[in-house]
């Protein structure tokens, strides 16, 4: 009989290891979503950017219906949005590409420097890496190695 509750119990214990699982994988995606602003002066081809916001993997981004990934925001009067494509995030590198508006997108190349930029309150830090290109037809506009600033509220 002890036999038998013992093989019980331990069975119960790998089911609920199996059944907890999934919450702890959950736990581990990375979460690079926010507004990050060009840090400094922005160079020529660029001075135009007000924002890029990255969108999480939430029911408000990623996981929406329609999916929405984000957006390179303009200064000019109509706030023109470059939505993004999905952004391909592996551990602390993203890169992505956005529609085309009026001929012209977007990629960038690029890494966090840190992912914990929200929880830390490291506004007007940088915290973002990378290239970013501005292409029309297929051909480069303007290209520069930027700094972004993790911007809150956006």
């Amino acid at each position: 009989m002890n036999r038998i509750l013992t093989n019980v119990l331990i069975l119960m214990a790998m089911t609920s290891l199996v059944v907890a699982r999934p919450s702890l994988i959950r736990a581990s995606i990375i979460d690079a979503s926010g507004t990050f602003s060009i840090h400094g002066k922005a160079p020529q081809g660029f001075t135009n950017i007000a924002v890029v916001e990255i969108a999480g993997n939430d029911e408000y981004g990623w996981k929406a219906n329609p999916p929405f990934y984000g957006f390179i925001r303009l200064k000019d009067q109509a706030q023109t949005d470059y939505k993004l494509f999905k952004p391909t995030i592996d551990d602390q590198k993203i890169s992505f590409k956005t529609r085309t508006v009026g001929g012209v997108s977007y990629e960038f190349e690029g890494s966090f420097t840190r992912l914990d930029f929200a929880e830390k309150e490291m506004w007007n830090q940088v915290v973002l890496s990378g290239t970013l290109k501005k292409l029309s037809g297929g051909k480069v506009l303007a290209q520069a190695k930027l700094d972004f600033d993790y911007t809150p509220g956006g």
